[in-house]
């Protein structure tokens, strides 16, 4: 019989009683869903590395002195049954890591995870997901989505002045991965892709956080910045069937005083004569304050013609709101 080293089996038992402790505080964290918290369900590494700096410092941990990993925690985890990696294929180098956690609230062995929802907040924490996403979330299609976006607010970048072409010469290394128009992929879950983008702030006033479950916060688009979004990124929505069946599901719907703060908020000349085009099309509801903000925005002066669809030719021209539509009025 191979003797016990003393050492040894007491730095297990230390081992023991910070895992307990840990995973137990961890869980009180990960209770109730809030901002920075918006999953308790699904967390990604980086997430669970930040959680774990700031728990080390907390008295009951240090007076254990027993030094541990996040890779410790995890095998710990994961022999008690208590979390699992979610299988996500071809990870980009901004994927951390995802895990289905099953302690704290997530412990109700009935609940199972909102997916898509939970690894796009987890992914993204302080993010909000948008586009075709979104239109899934407000029942505006009956189409699956092909692929999923989550978004952070970034401010572009001010303009620079151009570098002139005859200074610009060939730069020796790897060949640059090829343009991806719907952002930058994550990864890939149960064949579906999952995109990382970017959206300025003054575009996307339309952002509500809502509680849709016990254990998931969701920050996506309103409704009628969905909308209006399709009328911008058409292709990230699904295509022109896909935001054509989006403005035509129950128009009575629309929040005609929030689409008109929307659309004055923005400021946008062309979005507001595509957002016009498409109420007369599938003949919405046109309040006086909604008209009143079209006509604001998009109803001065001599205008050039525009697509309705953003990259979408056009060829039949809507006179009203000189916006060329892509089919047969």
């Amino acid at each position: 019989m191979t003797p016990v080293n003393p050492s040894e089996n007491g730095s297990r038992k230390r081992a023991e009683v910070v895992f307990e402790r840990v995973t137990r505080l961890l869980g009180q964290q990960f209770r109730t869903p809030r901002e920075g918290v918006p999953s308790t369900r699904v967390v990604s590494r980086s997430s669970l590395i930040e959680w774990l700096g700031v728990l080390e410092q907390v008295p009951e941990i240090r007076r254990i002195r027993h030094r541990f990993t996040l890779d410790s925690l995890l095998g710990h985890w994961n022999r008690m049954g208590l979390a699992r990696e979610v299988p996500i294929k071809a990870p980009s180098k901004l994927a951390s890591p995802l895990y289905v956690i099953e302690f704290g609230a997530s412990a109700d062995p009935d609940y199972e995870p909102m997916f898509p929802l939970d690894l796009l907040m987890a992914t993204e924490p302080t993010g909000f997901v948008c586009y075709f996403t979104a239109l899934q979330v407000h029942n505006l299609t009956t189409q699956l989505p092909s692929h999923h976006h989550v978004a952070r607010l970034v401010a572009p970048s001010p303009a620079r002045n151009p570098v002139p072409t005859s200074s610009l010469r060939p730069q020796p290394g790897p060949a640059r991965r090829k343009f991806d128009p719907l952002g930058t992929k994550l990864f890939i879950f149960e064949g579906i892709p999952f995109y990382l983008t970017k959206r300025d702030p003054a575009l996307v006033p339309g952002i509500r956080g809502t509680t849709i479950s016990d254990r998931l916060l969701l920050r996506a688009t309103t409704r009628e910045q969905t909308l209006l979004d399709t009328l911008h990124k058409p292709v990230h929505c699904g295509g022109v069937d896909v935001c054509m069946e989006a403005w035509s599901t129950d128009p009575d719907r629309v929040d005609c005083d929030a689409l008109a703060d929307l659309i004055r908020r923005i400021g946008r000349d062309e979005l507001a004569r595509r957002a016009g085009a498409m109420l007369d099309i599938v003949q919405g509801r046109m309040t006086p304050q909604l008209k009143q903000a079209l006509d604001e925005v998009g109803g001065g002066g001599a205008r050039t013609p525009i697509p309705l669809f953003p990259g979408i030719p056009g060829r039949n021209l809507e006179r009203r709101w000189q916006v060329l539509l892509p089919f047969g009025t």
